[in-house]
């Protein structure tokens, strides 16, 4: 478990785990669509430029779900932590860590096409971002540039539904 998420969690909190079937089928998937980049990139019949530049991405792409979520999976920290310092997301790969209670505005449920999310719109997004490395800074305006909240908890990787939440 990660140091800044066994600091934060006291017997009063109320922690969210992750769903361990949702990852466990994301690690298989991932590990399936490693193999067929793999595939692309050498299979003779078909070996050309285009086949291989498709290969690779699929392998980064779907290697690092995989990687990530057998992450996950072995070290079986909790999707989130609510408690009274605030709500420590650790629900995706581009989860934030601590967002204190004075440091949010809103709290939203949201549907962006069949998928439900728990959004958390901060009161400083510079703040936020400051802690953030670069790429999660950069996920985070994308996901802004597309109407989304600036924190955004997917469903799919809770043990509960959001409107239970």
């Amino acid at each position: 478990m990660r140091d800044d998420l066994r600091s934060l969690k006291q017997p009063t909190d109320l922690v969210i785990p992750a769903s361990r079937l949702r990852l466990l089928g994301y690690f298989a998937g991932g590990l399936a669509f490693v193999a067929l980049g793999v595939f692309l990139m050498v299979d003779a019949k078909r070996y050309d430029l285009f086949d291989i530049v498709i290969g690779l991405v699929t392998v980064a792409f779907f290697g690092a779900i995989a990687v990530t979520a057998f992450y996950r999976l072995v070290t079986a920290a909790p999707a989130i932590i609510i408690n009274a310092d605030g709500i420590v997301d650790n629900a995706s790969g581009v989860s934030v860590g601590l967002i204190p209670w004075d440091q949010i505005r809103e709290v939203r449920e949201y549907r962006v096409q069949n998928q439900v999310f728990l959004g958390i719109v901060t009161k400083d997004l510079n703040a936020l971002l400051k802690k953030q490395p670069r790429w999660k800074r950069t996920a985070i305006r994308a996901n802004l540039s597309m109407g989304a909240a600036p924190v955004n908890i997917p469903q799919a990787a809770l043990g509960m539904k959001i409107s239970d939440l």
